[in-house]
């Protein structure tokens, strides 16, 4: 008798070990999936603040651009933070003093509006300004991911405009911008 009730709390002994065994795998379990979710959340905000100050990075870089004097509108009637379009375009034909100047792997200015064809801009005679959406003053060297790009105004002596002298037309367009890695 006494072996008898020594084995039925053996198995009652063992059972609450089991049960506290799987209990404890499923606090283990449960912790586990909640500190996945706080990193998860973590990595999204993370990725978040990146992006936003990848974007102010591209904007710090577009204004100091902007202020360099082979890009800046010199002109002085309240812009600026104005890019000179004509002087981009001149400088795009001379892209080596352009890498040298700045070390970036890739710099393009785009004009957003008014809408131009989607082509690059070549020869004064062939399509710019008036046939052309993009100024490309460095060319890529490797795939452009990471490139940052930001807003600017842009300015051109437009003869067009106000009879015989011709006046300046603003317009709206986005620099883009990639650095160049570091040893390169």
């Amino acid at each position: 008798m006494q072996m008898l009730e020594h084995v039925c709390s053996s198995k009652r002994a063992q059972m609450k070990i089991q049960q506290m065994a799987f209990m404890l795998v499923a606090v283990m379990i449960f912790f586990g999936m909640v500190a996945l979710v706080y990193f998860t959340i973590s990595i999204k905000g993370l990725q978040d603040k990146a992006e936003i100050l990848a974007e102010e990075d591209g904007r710090r870089m577009a204004r100091q651009l902007a202020g360099t004097p082979e890009l800046a509108y010199t002109v002085r009637d309240g812009c600026d933070s104005c890019l000179d379009l004509d002087k981009a375009f001149q400088l795009s034909t001379i892209n080596s003093y352009a890498e040298d100047l700045w070390n970036l792997d890739y710099l393009m200015i785009e004009r957003i509006s008014p809408s131009f064809p989607d082509q690059k801009c070549t020869s004064p005679a062939n399509n710019y300004p008036n046939g052309c959406n993009e100024i490309e003053i460095i060319a890529p060297k490797r795939g452009l991911s990471g490139t940052k790009t930001a807003f600017v105004a842009l300015v051109r002596w437009d003869d067009s405009i106000g009879g015989s002298p011709g006046a300046y037309r603003y317009e709206f367009g986005r620099i883009h911008v990639l650095e160049r890695e570091l040893g390169s």
